[in-house]
């Protein structure tokens, strides 16, 4: 898996822990209406991942959803 080096996930994270988050998240996302290839999950803590995955669930992007 390839980790992009722009910093989405809070800075204070390691980069084991953003991975278990992701790995969290894959298990619990569901099917984003209107779209066609993104998932939304949450974490235990609450933290709401967006998942972009080919037609073949292999991971394209993944990014928290911060409220404005």
């Amino acid at each position: 898996m390839l980790i992009s080096t722009v910093h989405i996930f809070p800075d204070d994270w390691s980069r084991t822990q953003v991975l278990k988050t992701i790995e969290e998240t894959y298990e619990n996302a569901r099917f984003q209406t209107g779209s066609s290839n993104a998932y939304i999950g949450v974490t235990s803590n609450g933290m709401k991942i967006r998942i972009f995955l080919t037609p073949n669930r292999k991971i394209i992007s993944v990014f928290p959803i911060y409220k404005r």
